[in-house]
């Protein structure tokens, strides 16, 4: 039996198992357990003697497989996690923290996970500021962030006396307390569980 076809925009591609898991895997699936369903699609397919499906027929049978696998909360997950490829605007994903943390790691797996094929290392971005600013100006942008010391500026002799910190204005003062305020209930968010 011939691979079956999924047709989409007037063009057409052979099934992909690797492509339905990955889609799967973003619902919060393991990897081995987003190949199974998606061996499940292409069984279904196969059976039915389907040679070719367009897009929107292929979501179905998929959701159909996922929901009697998994329930309807993967489903639901799986749809919201689909949708995201038919945004008008890019869905951007920045990661902070501090140096050495993960944050790499993180944005890579998220990446995977998301079907996100664009990501831009923090050396390309600190190489972009570089070109911007002088080392005088902000110092920090042309040192690593292993080679800082805790004011953020390169490493100095111990004969080198940091600068002292800069005075804060009253607004600018209002405004990083706005802003941490805003962070608390954004950490309290993010560290339960989904």
């Amino acid at each position: 039996m011939t691979e079956p076809i999924v047709s989409h925009g007037g063009h057409g591609l052979p099934f992909s198992k690797g492509l339905t898991a990955q889609s799967l895997s973003a619902s919060g699936l393991s990897p081995p357990r987003a190949f199974e369903l998606a061996r499940e699609v292409e069984r279904r397919l196969l059976a039915d003697g389907t040679s070719e499906i367009d897009l929107a027929g292929l979501r179905e049978l998929t959701g159909e497989v996922l929901l009697a696998a998994e329930g309807e909360g993967a489903l639901r997950r799986w749809r919201g996690w689909s949708a995201l490829d038919r945004l008008d605007p890019p869905l951007i994903v920045l990661v902070g923290g501090a140096a050495g943390v993960g944050k790499s790691t993180l944005a890579s797996m998220l990446a995977a996970r998301l079907g996100i094929t664009r990501v831009i290392a923090t050396d390309v971005i600190r190489q972009v500021l570089r070109s911007f600013f002088t080392a005088e100006a902000v110092p920090a942008v042309h040192a690593s962030a292993f080679e800082l010391d805790l004011e953020g500026s390169p490493s100095r002799p111990s004969s080198w006396a940091p600068a002292p910190p800069p005075s804060w204005s009253a607004p600018a003062r209002s405004a990083r307390r706005w802003w941490w305020r805003g962070c608390t209930p954004c950490r309290a968010r993010s560290t339960r569980s989904c």
